[in-house]
């Protein structure tokens, strides 16, 4: 008998582990570019007030239920948090590493087969030229969808969103900057 809970209860874990996301990602005007596992948003801009400073972005729900997303900051360096996280009205400042968006009790629901309306896109900018300014600001986020419990399900996505100065570009970064940054991600996250 313990023979047959133990396969039963592998089974479902095992159902359960390859439930796959019902969400995509998109640049909030077009809905027609999704976002990919890892993609950079780059900016060389700290000025709010324009567009190309904000990674702004829209959910589309790709199954037949509705479905309830979060966001977690999974990582935060050369900033001290200082960026701006809204969705819908609702802004947060600072943003830091290990913080879910929205807000615990509050929910980002899209309902089944439905664009996320444009009144309620999700922004994020970056606020900082860094601490060192020679180095990039990088928060890679992380898009997931919960279930009525509130526990994870499916296949997650990340973006992750970069600041440069115009003056230093990416690829031109410094031996130096290029081995901190390699010390805090692993080899999938520098895709």
């Amino acid at each position: 008998m313990k023979k047959y809970i133990f396969i039963l209860s592998a089974f479902i874990l095992l159902l359960s582990s390859n439930v796959k996301s019902q969400f995509v990602v998109y640049e909030e005007d077009e809905g027609k570019k999704p976002y990919t596992d890892y993609q950079i948003f780059e900016t060389h801009s700290t000025d709010l007030t324009k567009p190309e400073t904000l990674f702004d972005f829209r959910i589309l729900n790709t199954g037949d239920t509705i479905i309830d997303v979060r966001i977690h900051i999974d990582s935060v360096l050369n900033s001290d948090g200082d960026a701006e996280f809204c969705i819908n009205e609702n802004c947060s400042h600072p943003v830091l590493q290990g913080f879910n968006y929205p807000f615990e009790g509050e929910h980002l629901y899209i309902e089944p087969g439905h664009l996320q309306p444009y009144a309620s896109t999700c922004k994020f900018a970056n606020r900082t030229e860094g601490i060192d300014k020679n180095l990039p600001v990088d928060y890679v986020l992380k898009f997931y969808q919960i279930d009525k419990t509130g526990k994870e399900v499916g296949t997650p996505l990340h973006v992750r969103c970069r600041y440069t100065s115009k003056t230093s570009a990416t690829d031109k970064l410094s031996t130096k900057g290029q081995q901190i940054i390699s010390e805090h991600l692993t080899p999938r996250e520098l895709r």
